[in-house]
């Protein structure tokens, strides 16, 4: 995001609190008409495509996908905060917003819908679980399980900063998303790259004018070392790993390819916001179910471009992918 537009979305968001509203209702009333409009332009794409359909070989490519049955995907959401524009986070709301958006009521065409939260793993407080049947690429009964988790305690970072129940829940989410990377099919990551150092599920570390120390995280990369760790481990790649964070392709794909040169990737070209994040998630869930190979995949992308932002100087996406549906 540019210095620019962050400045005009914090005098907004600043703005905003000062007539009264709180932080959530400022973040709810910027993410929600954005995901409702990811969804009506994909809505839009899926009148477009479902004319010709699905090729026989890309839907073969999607059994591949679908290989082990049910399609387990973990939607990971780091600690989103504000700094140093503010003490507020971000991932809290977008948690909430996502759950909506999953158990919304679908209209004909629309497929980021219909799921329903299903009952909580009891050793597993801190994630909410989604379950959607569904016809697999081969028009079998199957089922996409989401599992759901964020990593800020309170709304507020500077209460997070001195919390306890902060470092349990950040400790718990974090071995969440270890988990996940070693055992889904998909995971997304919504959330801050911290110039390299993340992904990161933790309050940052700050300096005294309240911006991140950047350069700890330079010198301090276990996070991605885990990450390197958890999906280089697997005797599969992960069908999908999808990093929306700022300038994502810069600061991991060369690390993810050389543990694991197989791994289906969705990464940023830049900085971006939660428009972003919101179309790379909603695309790719749409996409899973609909069964989009590439051409049509990249021109959903370029369609659902709801901040009309620009690769040079033609108006595309800033996330690109490769290696998915998987070969």
């Amino acid at each position: 995001m540019s210095v620019v537009k962050l400045s005009l979305l914090l005098m907004l968001f600043q703005g905003s609190i000062a007539y009264g509203a709180t932080a959530e209702e400022v973040y709810i009333s910027r993410f929600r008409p954005r995901i409702e409009a990811v969804k009506t332009k994909l809505e839009s794409q899926n009148t477009l495509h479902d004319r010709t359909g699905p090729t026989p070989a890309c839907k073969k490519r999607y059994e591949k996908l679908y290989s082990n049955g049910d399609l387990k995907i973990a939607l990971a959401l780091g600690y989103y905060d504000n700094r140093p524009g503010g003490n507020a986070v971000q991932d809290i709301v977008m948690d909430a917003e996502i759950s909506r958006m999953l158990t919304s009521k679908c209209t004909p065409n629309q497929t980021v819908c219909g799921f329903s939260e299903v009952k909580p793993n009891p050793t597993d407080k801190y994630s909410k679980f989604f379950g959607k049947r569904v016809s697999g690429p081969d028009g079998s009964a199957r089922i996409i399980k989401i599992k759901l988790f964020h990593a800020a305690e309170n709304i507020n970072d500077d209460v997070n900063r001195t919390s306890e129940a902060q470092v349990l829940r950040s400790n718990a989410v974090e071995n969440a998303f270890r988990y996940s990377l070693r055992t889904a099919d998909v995971v997304f990551y919504l959330g801050h790259s911290r110039d390299g150092g993340g992904p990161d599920f933790d309050p940052p570390r700050i300096l005294p004018d309240l911006h991140v120390d950047y350069n700890w995280y330079h010198q301090n990369k276990g996070d991605f070392r885990e990450l390197l760790t958890e999906i280089g481990a697997r005797a599969q790649p992960p069908k999908l790993l999808a990093m929306l964070s700022c300038s994502s392709a810069m600061h991991f794909a060369a690390g993810i390819r050389r543990v694991s040169p197989h791994a289906g990737l969705l990464l940023s070209l830049n900085t971006i916001g939660d428009g972003q994040m919101f179309e790379g998630l909603g695309t790719f869930l749409n996409g899973i179910q609909k069964f989009r190979c590439e051409a049509q995949l990249s021109a959903d992308l370029n369609a659902v471009n709801i901040d009309k932002t620009k690769v040079g100087a033609q108006e595309r996406s800033l996330l690109q992918f490769r290696g998915f549906p998987p070969q």
